[in-house]
């Protein structure tokens, strides 16, 4: 019998906190992500400069802060569709690195967290951002 847990990653530093019960606010945002329906994820949040491309030292790599990303998630894989601040055009590409039952999703490789009021965590910049479902 499978345990109801969710993993949550969630401080300003970055570092994987702790595993507790699922509530019923992060499980519909996992059932909503498991239906294969788009949801978007705004980068509204964070605070660190992302102004123009800066290579490997780029805070959320080719990711852009204040940009929207689209994403679906079917069959273990999350495919992300939006603003490719390398290459300064829409790009989409598919991981099958994350587990939502784990509170993660993934954008172009890169694992965030998320909570039960849609926010998203960057493993180093912690909060960057908001789900939309």
């Amino acid at each position: 019998m499978k345990k109801n847990l969710l993993t949550t990653a969630i401080v300003s530093i970055g570092l994987l906190i702790t595993t507790m019960p699922a509530s019923a606010q992060i499980m519909s945002y996992v059932r909503r992500i498991q239906s294969g329906n788009e949801f978007t994820v705004y980068f509204d949040k964070a605070t660190f400069n992302d102004e123009g491309w800066t290579g490997g030292s780029d805070p959320m790599g080719t990711l852009k802060a204040g940009k929207s990303y689209q994403v679906t998630y079917s069959q273990g894989t999350y495919t992300c569709r939006g603003f490719h601040e390398s290459r300064n055009k829409i790009h989409s590409a598919s991981y099958s690195n994350a587990n939502p039952n784990n509170g993660q999703i993934s954008l172009w490789g890169r694992v965030f967290a998320f909570d039960g009021k849609g926010n998203v965590y960057d493993p180093e910049y912690g909060i960057v951002g908001t789900i939309r479902l």
